[in-house]
C-alpha cells in the first residue's frame, strides 16, 4: 500500500547487502540513511574468491544472516501482539542491538523519530506517541533528546509478557 517498512537499524561496521552478495540477486531491501553516513562497497566478484578461500569469514556472514533472520522472526511474531506489547518487545529489540548498558539502565543509541520508530514496529506515529507516552508514565522508560533509555527493563518485560496472555 505504499507504507515504507523499517526492518533494521544499523551501526558502525554492520553488514548490508550480504544476501545479493552472496547469492547474485537483487538486494532484498533499500537503505535509508537517518545521518550522515560513510559506507564500503565491496563487489560480489571481489569478495568471493577470498570468501572462497576463507571459510571463517563466510561463516561470519552466515551468523550475520541467522541474527537478521531471528529479528524478522521475532518482527512477524511481535505484529501479532497488542500495540503495548509490540512496543515493549521492539525496544527491547532495540536495546539489545544498539543499547548501551550504564548502572541500572540501557540507552538505545539510535535517534529516532516516532514516525521510524513507528515503520519498524508496524504503527502508526501516533500509536507509538501513545505507547511510549504509557511506558514513560510506568517509569519503564524515559525520552532524552531524541534516545529512549529503558530505567526499568523488568516493567518493559512485564509489558511484553502481559501482551502474550
Amino acid at each position: 500500500d505504499g507504507r515504507d517498512v523499517g526492518l533494521n537499524f544499523l551501526g558502525v561496521g554492520d553488514v548490508a547487502g550480504e544476501i545479493a552478495l552472496l547469492d547474485g540477486g537483487e538486494r532484498t531491501a533499500d537503505i535509508i540513511a537517518l545521518d550522515e553516513t560513510e559506507v564500503f562497497v565491496i563487489h560480489r566478484r571481489d569478495v568471493l574468491p577470498t570468501l572462497m578461500s576463507h571459510p571463517q569469514a563466510m561463516l561470519a556472514i552466515v551468523e550475520v544472516l541467522c541474527d537478521k533472520l531471528r529479528t524478522a522472526t521475532a518482527m512477524i511474531e511481535d505484529s501479532t501482539h497488542d500495540m503495548t506489547g509490540r512496543v515493549a518487545r521492539g525496544l527491547m529489540r532495540l536495546a539489545q542491538q544498539h543499547g548501551r548498558r550504564r548502572k541500572d539502565r540501557t540507552r538505545i543509541n539510535l535517534k529516532l523519530s516516532q514516525a521510524e520508530l513507528g515503520s519498524y514496529l508496524g504503527l502508526s506515529r501516533a500509536n507509538v506517541s501513545r505507547q511510549l507516552t504509557e511506558l514513560k508514565v510506568s517509569g519503564a522508560i524515559e525520552i532524552d533528546s531524541a534516545n529512549i533509555v529503558i530505567l526499568d527493563e523488568k516493567l518493559l518485560v512485564e509489558a511484553a509478557e502481559a501482551a502474550r496472555d
